[in-house]
């Protein structure tokens, strides 16, 4: 007698799917986006992007999914998340895009201090000190300022010794 086991994977959606499933779920999402782009074929496909532990098509599918949405807060929220992915998938110049995106399109998403750590992680120390050394002064948050600072020119000294 043959027992098959099958482990079933629940997705952060609340939806199961079949760990041997996931990619032929993810090509039935990639059919039915094309049939008629939606957001929630497009965050269905993050999670099983994610499951997958494919960030780079987790990535992609979170911009697409900023792209559709017409609610700016579920907007903010996907293009952080996409930028997070884009750094997990080592693609330090997606990430930088989409951050500029967030601060172009919803500046107040981020605190300056998350803004410019998120910056500094990226190996952007002149930009982190933009986003968020002018911000801190004004605020009078000299420590956080100075701390800023720090970190910035270690990052920049970091950079430079390779």
């Amino acid at each position: 007698m043959i027992r098959t086991v099958v482990t079933l994977y629940r997705l952060p959606s609340g939806g199961h799917v079949a760990v041997g499933d996931l990619e032929r779920a993810l090509v039935a999402s990639r059919e039915a986006l094309g049939l008629r782009p939606s957001i929630d074929v497009l965050l269905l496909m993050v999670d099983l992007a994610r499951a997958m532990k494919q960030p780079r098509r987790a990535a992609q599918a979170l911009v697409t999914a900023a792209g559709l949405t017409q609610d700016p807060r579920q907007q903010k929220q996907l293009l952080i998340d996409a930028a997070a992915a884009w750094e997990q998938a080592d693609e330090p110049e997606e990430a930088i895009d989409v951050l500029e995106r967030v601060v172009r399109e919803h500046p107040d998403a981020l605190s300056p201090t998350e803004l410019a750590h998120r910056f500094l992680v990226l190996k952007q120390p002149g930009r982190a000190l933009t986003a968020g050394f002018a911000p801190l002064m004004a605020a009078k948050d000299f420590v956080g300022a100075l701390k800023l600072a720090d970190a910035e020119s270690k990052t920049r000294q970091y950079i430079l010794d390779g």
